[in-house]
C-alpha cells in the first residue's frame, strides 16, 4: 500500500507541475520527496514523513508556479487551483446525488474495485480544468 500511496503522490505532483515548467530536477525532487513515504514501512520513524510530505509537495508546487508566476501569483496560482479543484468535485458530487462522496469515502479499498477509475478519473479532470481556468486567469493578470 505504501508504494502505491508514494506512486499516487508522485504522479499527482508531476501531473499539476504539468502545467507549470516541468524540469529534470523537479521530477527528482518529487521523486526524492516520495521515497520516504514508500520506505516508511521499513523503517518505523520514517512514517513522520506522511505528516510532513504535504507541506513538502506543496512548496514543490509553489516553487514550479512561481518559476512562471513569481512567488505571490505562484500561490495564487496553486491554491487558487486546488479549492476550484475541490469546489468542482463538491458540485460534481451535489449533482450525482452523493455518488461521488461515496466514492472517496471508500477509497483506494483493493477488495472494492469500482470507485477507483471514478475517484481517478473524476479528480485528474477536476484538477485538469482547475489548473486551465487558473492558467487562463493568471496570464491576464500576469501578462
Amino acid at each position: 500500500m505504501a508504494l502505491f500511496v508514494a506512486g499516487l503522490v508522485f504522479l499527482w505532483v508531476l501531473f499539476f507541475a504539468s502545467f507549470l515548467a516541468l524540469s529534470r530536477g523537479l521530477v527528482l525532487a518529487a521523486g526524492l520527496a516520495a521515497l520516504p513515504l514508500a520506505a516508511a514501512p521499513l523503517a518505523e520513524p520514517l512514517f513522520i514523513w506522511y505528516a510532513v510530505s504535504p507541506l513538502v509537495f506543496f512548496g514543490l508546487i509553489v516553487y514550479a508556479s512561481s518559476r512562471i508566476y513569481g512567488w505571490l501569483w505562484g500561490l495564487v496560482f496553486v491554491i487558487g487551483s486546488l479549492w476550484l479543484h475541490v469546489a468542482m468535485l463538491v458540485v460534481l458530487d451535489w449533482v450525482s446525488g452523493g455518488f461521488v462522496q461515496a466514492a472517496f469515502r471508500i477509497g483506494f479499498d483493493v477488495y472494492v474495485r469500482w470507485n477507483v477509475p471514478l475517484v481517478a478519473a473524476l479528480d485528474s479532470s477536476a484538477l485538469y480544468v482547475s489548473c486551465v481556468v487558473m492558467r487562463r486567469l493568471l496570464r491576464r493578470r500576469v501578462a
